[in-house]
Protein backbone atom coordinates (compact mmCIF):
# COMPACT_ATOMS: atom_id res chain seq x y z
CA UNK A 1 0.00 0.00 0.00
CA UNK A 2 2.95 2.08 0.28
CA UNK A 3 4.43 2.75 -3.23
CA UNK A 4 3.89 5.88 -5.06
CA UNK A 5 0.79 5.87 -7.27
CA UNK A 6 0.90 6.47 -10.91
CA UNK A 7 -2.53 7.83 -11.12
CA UNK A 8 -2.56 11.35 -9.42
CA UNK A 9 -5.15 12.43 -6.83
CA UNK A 10 -5.57 8.48 -6.26
CA UNK A 11 -4.18 6.27 -3.77
CA UNK A 12 -4.79 2.87 -2.53
CA UNK A 13 -4.71 3.50 0.90
CA UNK A 14 -7.86 6.00 0.63
CA UNK A 15 -10.22 3.37 0.56
CA UNK A 16 -10.80 0.95 3.55
CA UNK A 17 -9.92 -2.74 2.90
CA UNK A 18 -11.91 -6.43 3.86
CA UNK A 19 -8.94 -9.05 3.22
CA UNK A 20 -10.48 -12.67 3.49
CA UNK A 21 -8.06 -14.95 4.44
CA UNK A 22 -8.22 -18.67 4.96
CA UNK A 23 -8.07 -17.72 8.82
CA UNK A 24 -10.69 -15.05 8.77
CA UNK A 25 -11.46 -11.37 7.60
CA UNK A 26 -9.70 -8.35 8.42
CA UNK A 27 -10.76 -4.64 7.88
CA UNK A 28 -8.49 -1.72 7.75
CA UNK A 29 -9.42 1.81 7.39
CA UNK A 30 -13.40 1.59 8.34
CA UNK A 31 -14.63 3.78 10.23
CA UNK A 32 -17.40 1.35 11.47
CA UNK A 33 -16.12 -2.51 10.97
CA UNK A 34 -18.73 -3.87 13.63
CA UNK A 35 -17.63 -6.32 16.32
CA UNK A 36 -13.51 -7.51 15.69
CA UNK A 37 -9.80 -8.00 17.88
CA UNK A 38 -8.06 -4.76 16.89
CA UNK A 39 -4.95 -6.38 15.53
CA UNK A 40 -3.11 -2.72 14.10
CA UNK A 41 -3.11 0.67 13.78
CA UNK A 42 -6.87 1.00 12.20
CA UNK A 43 -7.16 -3.18 11.54
CA UNK A 44 -9.12 -5.33 13.31
CA UNK A 45 -9.68 -8.89 12.29
CA UNK A 46 -13.71 -8.95 11.97
CA UNK A 47 -15.36 -11.60 14.31
CA UNK A 48 -17.55 -12.85 10.79
CA UNK A 49 -15.84 -13.19 7.53
CA UNK A 50 -18.65 -11.35 5.89
CA UNK A 51 -20.13 -12.26 2.58
CA UNK A 52 -19.01 -10.24 -0.27
CA UNK A 53 -22.00 -7.60 -1.04
CA UNK A 54 -20.90 -5.87 -4.15
CA UNK A 55 -18.04 -2.70 -3.45
CA UNK A 56 -19.27 -1.84 0.08
CA UNK A 57 -18.91 -3.37 3.53
CA UNK A 58 -21.52 -2.24 6.31
CA UNK A 59 -22.46 1.07 3.89
CA UNK A 60 -18.91 2.19 3.33
CA UNK A 61 -17.34 1.35 -0.34
CA UNK A 62 -14.62 -0.86 0.87
CA UNK A 63 -11.86 -2.89 -1.86
CA UNK A 64 -12.27 -6.47 -1.58
CA UNK A 65 -9.69 -8.61 -1.84
CA UNK A 66 -8.41 -12.87 -1.11
CA UNK A 67 -5.35 -13.71 0.43
CA UNK A 68 -2.75 -15.03 -2.52
CA UNK A 69 0.34 -14.41 -4.53
CA UNK A 70 -1.12 -11.32 -6.08
CA UNK A 71 -2.55 -9.94 -3.20
CA UNK A 72 -0.79 -6.18 -4.17
CA UNK A 73 -2.62 -6.52 -7.94
CA UNK A 74 -5.64 -7.26 -6.48
CA UNK A 75 -5.73 -4.49 -4.32
CA UNK A 76 -4.72 -1.73 -6.55
CA UNK A 77 -7.78 -3.17 -8.92
CA UNK A 78 -9.82 -3.03 -6.36
CA UNK A 79 -9.48 0.61 -5.09
CA UNK A 80 -9.04 1.96 -8.23
CA UNK A 81 -12.31 0.59 -9.17
CA UNK A 82 -13.99 2.64 -6.16
CA UNK A 83 -12.05 5.63 -7.38
CA UNK A 84 -13.47 5.44 -11.11
CA UNK A 85 -17.13 4.37 -9.63
CA UNK A 86 -17.20 6.67 -6.33
CA UNK A 87 -15.11 9.83 -7.41
CA UNK A 88 -15.59 9.68 -10.88
CA UNK A 89 -19.02 8.45 -11.80
CA UNK A 90 -17.78 5.26 -13.96
CA UNK A 91 -19.84 1.74 -14.22
CA UNK A 92 -19.19 -1.17 -14.70
CA UNK A 93 -19.88 -1.69 -18.48
CA UNK A 94 -22.93 -4.19 -18.64
CA UNK A 95 -24.92 -6.13 -21.25
CA UNK A 96 -22.05 -7.37 -22.62
CA UNK A 97 -23.31 -7.55 -26.56
CA UNK A 98 -22.49 -11.25 -28.55
CA UNK A 99 -19.11 -11.55 -29.70
CA UNK A 100 -18.40 -11.48 -33.27
CA UNK A 101 -17.64 -15.20 -33.49
CA UNK A 102 -16.20 -15.19 -37.59
CA UNK A 103 -12.71 -16.17 -38.46
CA UNK A 104 -12.09 -12.72 -39.61
CA UNK A 105 -12.58 -10.65 -36.22
CA UNK A 106 -10.73 -13.38 -34.57
CA UNK A 107 -8.00 -13.12 -37.26
CA UNK A 108 -7.89 -8.53 -36.93
CA UNK A 109 -7.99 -9.02 -33.15
CA UNK A 110 -4.92 -11.20 -32.79
CA UNK A 111 -3.80 -8.46 -35.57
CA UNK A 112 -4.46 -5.46 -33.64
CA UNK A 113 -3.24 -7.15 -30.28
CA UNK A 114 0.83 -7.76 -32.18
CA UNK A 115 0.44 -4.16 -33.86
CA UNK A 116 -0.07 -2.66 -29.94
CA UNK A 117 2.52 -4.74 -28.70
CA UNK A 118 4.88 -3.21 -31.26
CA UNK A 119 3.33 0.44 -30.48
CA UNK A 120 3.93 -0.21 -27.06
CA UNK A 121 8.03 -1.23 -27.39
CA UNK A 122 8.41 1.56 -29.95
CA UNK A 123 11.46 4.30 -29.68
CA UNK A 124 11.03 7.93 -29.96
CA UNK A 125 11.17 7.73 -33.75
CA UNK A 126 8.93 4.54 -34.42
CA UNK A 127 6.34 5.50 -32.08
CA UNK A 128 4.52 7.98 -34.13
CA UNK A 129 4.11 5.39 -37.26
CA UNK A 130 3.66 2.46 -34.80
CA UNK A 131 0.50 4.15 -33.03
CA UNK A 132 -1.00 5.42 -36.76
CA UNK A 133 -0.52 1.75 -38.09
CA UNK A 134 -2.68 0.65 -35.01
CA UNK A 135 -5.53 2.99 -35.23
CA UNK A 136 -5.55 2.03 -38.62
CA UNK A 137 -5.73 -1.67 -37.51
CA UNK A 138 -8.54 -0.96 -34.82
CA UNK A 139 -10.75 1.13 -37.00
CA UNK A 140 -10.60 -2.14 -39.65
CA UNK A 141 -11.23 -3.90 -36.93
CA UNK A 142 -14.23 -2.17 -35.53
CA UNK A 143 -16.01 -1.12 -38.76
CA UNK A 144 -18.69 -4.16 -38.99
CA UNK A 145 -19.02 -3.69 -35.55
CA UNK A 146 -22.33 -1.85 -34.25
CA UNK A 147 -22.26 1.74 -31.97
CA UNK A 148 -23.42 -0.67 -29.04
CA UNK A 149 -20.51 -2.63 -29.14
CA UNK A 150 -18.12 -0.34 -29.77
CA UNK A 151 -19.40 1.34 -26.56
CA UNK A 152 -19.24 -1.38 -24.49
CA UNK A 153 -15.80 -2.07 -25.52
CA UNK A 154 -15.01 1.73 -24.97
CA UNK A 155 -16.21 1.15 -21.61
CA UNK A 156 -14.81 -1.94 -20.76
CA UNK A 157 -11.09 -0.85 -21.85
CA UNK A 158 -11.69 1.73 -19.22
CA UNK A 159 -12.77 -0.57 -16.40
CA UNK A 160 -10.69 -3.43 -16.84
CA UNK A 161 -7.60 -1.75 -18.24
CA UNK A 162 -7.45 1.44 -16.21
CA UNK A 163 -7.37 -0.20 -12.89
CA UNK A 164 -4.42 -3.43 -14.50
CA UNK A 165 -2.31 -0.25 -15.61
CA UNK A 166 -2.30 1.63 -12.02
CA UNK A 167 -2.09 -1.91 -10.29
CA UNK A 168 0.87 -3.05 -12.82
CA UNK A 169 -1.05 -6.07 -13.40
CA UNK A 170 -1.05 -8.39 -16.24
CA UNK A 171 -4.78 -8.33 -17.51
CA UNK A 172 -6.81 -10.73 -18.23
CA UNK A 173 -8.61 -10.46 -21.51
CA UNK A 174 -8.09 -8.61 -24.56
CA UNK A 175 -10.74 -5.71 -23.71
CA UNK A 176 -8.43 -4.89 -20.83
CA UNK A 177 -5.05 -5.47 -22.17
CA UNK A 178 -5.91 -2.48 -25.26
CA UNK A 179 -7.01 -0.20 -22.09
CA UNK A 180 -3.88 -0.97 -20.10
CA UNK A 181 -1.68 -0.82 -23.37
CA UNK A 182 -3.62 2.97 -24.35
CA UNK A 183 -2.52 4.18 -20.90
CA UNK A 184 1.14 3.38 -21.50
CA UNK A 185 1.03 4.85 -24.89
CA UNK A 186 -0.91 8.15 -23.42
CA UNK A 187 1.90 8.45 -20.58
CA UNK A 188 4.61 8.84 -23.28
CA UNK A 189 2.34 10.75 -26.11
CA UNK A 190 0.66 13.37 -23.17
CA UNK A 191 2.23 13.22 -19.91
CA UNK A 192 -0.29 14.19 -17.24
CA UNK A 193 -3.65 12.92 -19.42
CA UNK A 194 -4.94 11.52 -16.17
CA UNK A 195 -6.26 14.93 -14.22
CA UNK A 196 -7.40 16.05 -17.75
CA UNK A 197 -9.30 12.57 -18.15
CA UNK A 198 -10.80 12.84 -14.72
CA UNK A 199 -12.00 16.09 -15.74
CA UNK A 200 -13.73 14.61 -18.76
CA UNK A 201 -13.92 11.10 -18.55
CA UNK A 202 -13.85 9.19 -22.08
CA UNK A 203 -12.97 6.43 -24.34
CA UNK A 204 -9.38 5.95 -24.63
CA UNK A 205 -9.31 5.33 -28.51
CA UNK A 206 -9.97 9.14 -29.43
CA UNK A 207 -7.40 10.40 -26.66
CA UNK A 208 -5.12 8.46 -29.01
CA UNK A 209 -6.11 9.33 -32.15
CA UNK A 210 -5.51 12.91 -31.41
CA UNK A 211 -1.73 11.75 -32.06
CA UNK A 212 -2.47 10.85 -35.45
CA UNK A 213 -3.00 12.19 -38.99
CA UNK A 214 -4.90 9.66 -40.97
CA UNK A 215 -5.22 10.36 -44.71
CA UNK A 216 -7.85 8.52 -45.74
CA UNK A 217 -5.43 7.35 -48.98
CA UNK A 218 -2.64 5.43 -49.87
CA UNK A 219 -0.24 6.11 -47.28
CA UNK A 220 -2.97 4.89 -44.81
CA UNK A 221 -3.74 2.02 -46.73
CA UNK A 222 0.01 1.02 -47.09
CA UNK A 223 0.44 0.84 -43.32
CA UNK A 224 -2.51 -1.32 -43.24
CA UNK A 225 -1.80 -3.68 -45.96
CA UNK A 226 2.18 -3.56 -44.22
CA UNK A 227 0.78 -4.95 -40.88
CA UNK A 228 -1.45 -8.00 -42.46
CA UNK A 229 1.61 -8.79 -44.57
CA UNK A 230 4.31 -8.37 -41.18
CA UNK A 231 2.32 -10.26 -39.10
CA UNK A 232 1.41 -13.59 -41.76
CA UNK A 233 -2.49 -12.24 -41.72
CA UNK A 234 -3.28 -15.42 -43.84
CA UNK A 235 -1.87 -17.90 -40.91
CA UNK A 236 -3.55 -15.93 -38.27
CA UNK A 237 -7.28 -15.84 -40.45
CA UNK A 238 -6.03 -20.43 -40.73
CA UNK A 239 -5.32 -20.32 -37.49
CA UNK A 240 -8.12 -18.81 -35.80
CA UNK A 241 -10.26 -21.33 -38.38
CA UNK A 242 -8.90 -23.93 -36.38
CA UNK A 243 -9.55 -22.43 -32.67
CA UNK A 244 -13.40 -21.59 -33.35
CA UNK A 245 -14.08 -25.14 -34.63
CA UNK A 246 -12.26 -26.51 -31.81
CA UNK A 247 -13.73 -24.46 -29.47
CA UNK A 248 -17.17 -24.73 -30.87
CA UNK A 249 -16.87 -29.15 -30.37
CA UNK A 250 -15.65 -28.07 -27.09
CA UNK A 251 -18.66 -26.00 -26.43
CA UNK A 252 -21.37 -28.09 -26.97
CA UNK A 253 -19.88 -31.10 -25.38
CA UNK A 254 -20.03 -28.15 -22.27
CA UNK A 255 -23.51 -27.20 -23.13
CA UNK A 256 -24.64 -30.97 -23.64
CA UNK A 257 -22.70 -32.19 -20.33
CA UNK A 258 -25.02 -29.34 -18.31
CA UNK A 259 -28.63 -29.92 -19.72
CA UNK A 260 -28.38 -33.61 -20.34
CA UNK A 261 -25.81 -34.94 -17.61
CA UNK A 262 -25.62 -36.44 -14.92
CA UNK A 263 -26.31 -35.16 -11.41
CA UNK A 264 -28.96 -32.27 -10.17
CA UNK A 265 -30.06 -29.57 -12.33
CA UNK A 266 -29.51 -26.10 -11.11
CA UNK A 267 -31.49 -23.31 -12.30
CA UNK A 268 -30.82 -19.63 -10.82
CA UNK A 269 -33.17 -16.80 -12.14
CA UNK A 270 -31.68 -13.46 -11.90
CA UNK A 271 -34.00 -12.12 -14.55
CA UNK A 272 -35.77 -9.87 -11.79
CA UNK A 273 -32.33 -7.75 -10.74
CA UNK A 274 -31.23 -6.24 -13.97
CA UNK A 275 -27.80 -6.44 -15.40
CA UNK A 276 -24.89 -7.86 -13.10
CA UNK A 277 -21.15 -8.72 -14.82
CA UNK A 278 -18.91 -11.52 -14.91
CA UNK A 279 -15.51 -12.36 -13.62
CA UNK A 280 -13.84 -15.70 -14.73
CA UNK A 281 -10.51 -17.35 -15.03
CA UNK A 282 -11.60 -18.05 -18.91
CA UNK A 283 -13.78 -16.05 -20.91
CA UNK A 284 -16.94 -17.55 -21.60
CA UNK A 285 -17.86 -19.19 -25.26
CA UNK A 286 -20.64 -17.74 -26.99
CA UNK A 287 -23.25 -20.57 -27.92
CA UNK A 288 -25.76 -18.16 -29.43
CA UNK A 289 -26.92 -14.54 -29.69
CA UNK A 290 -28.35 -14.74 -25.77
CA UNK A 291 -26.04 -17.54 -24.51
CA UNK A 292 -22.65 -18.33 -23.13
CA UNK A 293 -20.93 -21.33 -21.61
CA UNK A 294 -18.40 -20.92 -18.77
CA UNK A 295 -16.23 -23.39 -17.69
CA UNK A 296 -13.53 -22.72 -14.76
CA UNK A 297 -14.07 -20.47 -11.65
CA UNK A 298 -17.05 -17.81 -12.47
CA UNK A 299 -19.11 -15.11 -9.85
CA UNK A 300 -22.02 -13.80 -11.44
CA UNK A 301 -22.40 -10.32 -9.48
CA UNK A 302 -25.62 -8.28 -9.34
CA UNK A 303 -27.04 -5.75 -7.12
CA UNK A 304 -27.71 -7.62 -3.76
CA UNK A 305 -27.06 -11.11 -5.30
CA UNK A 306 -23.33 -12.95 -6.19
CA UNK A 307 -23.31 -16.75 -7.41
CA UNK A 308 -20.30 -18.63 -7.68
CA UNK A 309 -18.91 -21.51 -9.56
CA UNK A 310 -16.17 -23.09 -8.89
CA UNK A 311 -14.60 -25.56 -11.74
CA UNK A 312 -17.43 -26.59 -13.39
CA UNK A 313 -19.52 -25.20 -17.01
CA UNK A 314 -21.92 -22.90 -16.44
CA UNK A 315 -24.69 -21.52 -18.97
CA UNK A 316 -25.35 -18.45 -18.68
CA UNK A 317 -28.40 -17.19 -20.54
CA UNK A 318 -28.50 -13.34 -20.89
CA UNK A 319 -31.97 -13.21 -21.97
CA UNK A 320 -33.56 -15.20 -20.14
CA UNK A 321 -31.52 -14.05 -17.01
CA UNK A 322 -30.88 -17.76 -16.58
CA UNK A 323 -27.58 -19.73 -15.01
CA UNK A 324 -28.10 -23.43 -15.13
CA UNK A 325 -25.28 -25.84 -14.22
CA UNK A 326 -25.35 -29.96 -13.09
CA UNK A 327 -24.26 -30.18 -9.19
CA UNK A 328 -23.77 -33.41 -7.29
CA UNK A 329 -24.05 -34.27 -3.56
CA UNK A 330 -25.95 -32.75 -0.70
CA UNK A 331 -27.82 -29.30 -0.77
CA UNK A 332 -26.91 -27.71 2.24
CA UNK A 333 -29.63 -24.05 2.59
CA UNK A 334 -31.05 -21.44 4.54
CA UNK A 335 -33.06 -18.63 4.27
CA UNK A 336 -33.25 -15.82 6.61
CA UNK A 337 -31.34 -17.69 9.03
CA UNK A 338 -33.32 -20.98 9.29
CA UNK A 339 -32.12 -24.48 7.12
CA UNK A 340 -34.41 -24.61 3.98
CA UNK A 341 -36.25 -28.00 2.98
CA UNK A 342 -38.53 -27.70 -0.35
CA UNK A 343 -40.16 -24.96 -1.44
CA UNK A 344 -39.65 -21.62 0.45
CA UNK A 345 -39.45 -17.66 0.35
CA UNK A 346 -37.20 -15.99 1.60
CA UNK A 347 -36.85 -12.08 2.51
CA UNK A 348 -33.82 -11.59 4.40
CA UNK A 349 -30.82 -13.41 3.61
CA UNK A 350 -30.53 -16.84 1.20
CA UNK A 351 -27.17 -19.18 1.74
CA UNK A 352 -26.99 -21.77 -0.58
CA UNK A 353 -24.06 -24.34 -0.55
CA UNK A 354 -23.37 -27.16 -3.17
CA UNK A 355 -20.50 -28.60 -4.56
CA UNK A 356 -19.12 -26.36 -6.62
CA UNK A 357 -21.42 -23.55 -6.10
CA UNK A 358 -22.20 -20.49 -3.44
CA UNK A 359 -25.00 -18.59 -3.81
CA UNK A 360 -25.50 -15.40 -1.58
CA UNK A 361 -28.81 -13.26 -2.21
CA UNK A 362 -31.03 -10.80 -0.38
CA UNK A 363 -34.56 -12.45 -1.19
CA UNK A 364 -35.86 -14.01 -3.49
CA UNK A 365 -37.68 -17.88 -3.75
CA UNK A 366 -36.43 -21.68 -4.05
CA UNK A 367 -38.13 -24.42 -4.57
CA UNK A 368 -37.53 -28.41 -6.26
CA UNK A 369 -37.52 -29.43 -10.10
CA UNK A 370 -38.02 -33.17 -11.00
CA UNK A 371 -34.45 -33.10 -11.76
CA UNK A 372 -32.75 -30.32 -9.45
CA UNK A 373 -33.55 -26.77 -7.81
CA UNK A 374 -35.11 -23.30 -9.00
CA UNK A 375 -33.82 -20.74 -7.18
CA UNK A 376 -35.43 -17.35 -8.34
CA UNK A 377 -33.69 -14.25 -6.77
CA UNK A 378 -35.81 -11.20 -6.40
CA UNK A 379 -34.36 -7.28 -5.42
CA UNK A 380 -33.77 -6.56 -1.94
CA UNK A 381 -37.06 -4.05 -1.71
CA UNK A 382 -39.39 -7.12 -3.61
CA UNK A 383 -41.91 -9.11 -1.59
CA UNK A 384 -40.73 -13.01 -2.12
CA UNK A 385 -43.70 -15.07 -2.80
Amino acid sequence: MRRESPWPGFHVADWPVILITPDGAYSHGHPDPGPGEPVGAGTIRLAATPAAGGDAFRGVPAAWVHDGPDLAGQLWEAAFRLHLRHRLGQEPPAGMPDPDPSPVAAAMAELEELVRAEAVAAGPDQLARALRTLCLVRRERRGPLSDEEVAWEDAAEVWGGLPAYVAGTAPGNRVARAGAAGALLLDRLSPGWQSAWEARPMALTPLLERHVLLDGGEGDEALLLGALGRHGYPQLLSAARNRISTARKAREALVSQILTGEGALLVVDTSALGEGFVEAAQAGQRVNAGMSVYAGDVAFRFRGAEVFFHDMPVVQDRRAGLLQARIRGQLRMSGDGQPLDGRAAFTERLDLDLPGVTLRARAGTVRPLDEGLYVKLQPETAQAG
